[in-house]
């Protein structure tokens, strides 16, 4: 298909702020085909103390990428703007009529004095279908008749320090559009904050849940992310009648911001599919609300050990070479990130509890401690009491060893520093662990401790039972 003489228009509205941004059923659900209705989460979207300053047509010419800017006096009068802003300009860089999507690269401008906060780009929803593919999140300031009542955006400077947009500078995103049926209309809003960050949350992200069975009763936990700058969230919600055959349930915190946690319940007997679901979370006074779209998978859970199956998997860690584990928590030797912690309760959502950023080679777990070990440094000796806090409490600096164990008052250890050794540490003082013995003259590959005994294998003499009582 071949695109000619193709006009692109944008309806951009441009907005500053003045001040602050900041039951069971007899018959199984089936999955959703469409985004499900929101009305019960009409509130939180109050905005006092914005002003909208601004609105344009921008007029592209896709035949030779050209482009018009001009004032567009309906938008202007819808919103009742009361100052002006220097007009976005967009650089169109392809758009496939294929997939409908238009790829564009929009910069704005901060001619004035003061730094900005919380820039984002509104496109809004309507009745033809245009969306933004690549949003951050959603939300339902300023939102124009037609269409879904939650608009996406995309923020601006992300990357910088508060998501500052610093005064006299101009940044630059890239938005992907799709343009139903090669609809060129789509409509823009920006907002901002001046004098400090929104009040509102500023993002929402990383929503995941473990396996959810067909079974009506069956439950698991979901945990998502939400970030606020004046850390406080008055409430986290998550719709998805559907599934839990309820209007609303509630996260709670999972231990400390940004994480946070909910039960999810098959209350319906939802079959196997994906189901549309809204995360709403709500900051500021007056409240204001932010949104994130999700979705729930619902599956036939299958505990038959002659067929196993994949439960969950931390997609992140791609050079995770060790695991130990005690409790509900996973210690993970990892390549890229260190000491790994990660909460392991619900096995089909692990969860990175912490992390301790230090390249070790070896690491074995008792009860509050870790002990990594290293090729060319000493043993590390670690507080995991707190997971999701490790740190660095000491080391055995006259040890160096990639390979032990720990039992009791004792740490069992490989040391090749000056000879092959079998090293046996005292720790039960552990602020300073001590030699309680050692024996010399074999090699020793793999450790492994039971009651009194402790079993070697080495490559050369084969394998060998100590007995350390």
């Amino acid at each position: 298909m071949r695109l000619t003489n193709f006009i692109f228009i944008l309806s951009i509205i441009c907005c500053l702020f003045a001040s602050g941004c900041s039951s069971n059923t007899d018959n199984p659900a089936a999955p959703s085909s469409t985004d499900v209705e929101f009305d019960e989460f009409n509130s939180g979207t109050s905005a006092d103390s914005r002003e909208l300053v601004g609105a344009w047509t921008w007029e592209f010419d896709l035949t030779d990428l050209s482009v018009n800017v001009t004032e567009n006096r309906e938008n202007n009068f819808h919103v009742n703007a009361k100052g002006y802003v220097p007009p976005p300009s967009i650089f169109v860089n392809s758009y496939d009529p294929v997939s409908e999507i238009i790829d564009v690269n929009v910069s704005l401008a901060n001619p004035f004095p003061a730094d900005a906060f919380d820039v984002r780009l509104i496109i809004y929803t309507d009745t033809a279908g245009h969306l933004l593919i690549n949003e951050d999140n959603w939300t339902r300031l300023y939102d124009l008749p037609g269409g879904e009542e939650e608009n996406p955006f995309l923020a601006f400077r992300k990357e910088n320090p508060y998501r500052r947009f610093d005064t006299q500078s101009q940044y630059t995103e890239n938005l992907l559009i799709k343009l139903p049926g090669g609809d060129p209309f789509v409509d823009f809003a920006i907002d901002a904050s001046v004098g400090g960050n929104c009040e509102e949350p500023y993002l929402i992200e990383n929503f995941h849940h473990g396996l959810l069975d067909t079974a009506t009763g069956s439950t698991t936990m979901a945990k998502v992310d939400v970030y606020d700058w004046q850390h406080d969230i008055s409430g986290l919600y998550l719709l998805c009648p559907e599934v839990t055959g309820q209007e609303t349930i509630q996260f709670w915190l999972y231990y400390d911001e940004p994480v946070w946690q909910v039960e999810l319940e098959n209350n319906t007997g939802a079959a196997p599919g994906e189901y549309a679901a809204l995360i709403r979370a709500v900051s500021g006074q007056p409240p204001v609300a932010l949104y994130e779209k999700a979705t729930i998978t619902v599956q036939v859970v299958q505990n038959d050990p002659s067929d196993p199956q994949l439960a969950a998997r931390l997609t992140y860690l791609s050079g995770t070479y060790e695991v130990e584990v005690q409790g509900n928590y996973a210690y993970l030797r990892d390549s890229e990130f260190g000491l790994v912690i990660a909460d392991i309760s619900v096995p089909s959502l692990p969860w990175i509890t912490g992390t301790l950023d230090k390249q070790i080679n070896a690491i074995d777990v008792k009860g509050n401690y870790a002990f990594l070990g290293h090729t060319i440094e000493n043993v590390d000796i670690v507080d995991i009491s707190d997971p999701f806090n490790p740190f660095l409490i000491d080391g055995i600096d006259w040890l160096r060893s990639t390979q032990f164990v720990s039992d009791g008052n004792y740490l069992y250890a490989r040391s090749s520093d000056p000879t092959p050794r079998l090293v046996i540490v005292d720790i039960t003082d552990i602020s300073n662990p001590s030699l309680e013995s050692e024996l010399t003259g074999f090699r020793i590959d793999d450790l492994y401790i039971d009651g009194d005994y402790l079993y070697v294998t080495d490559r050369v003499d084969g394998f060998k039972i100590i007995n350390v009582s």
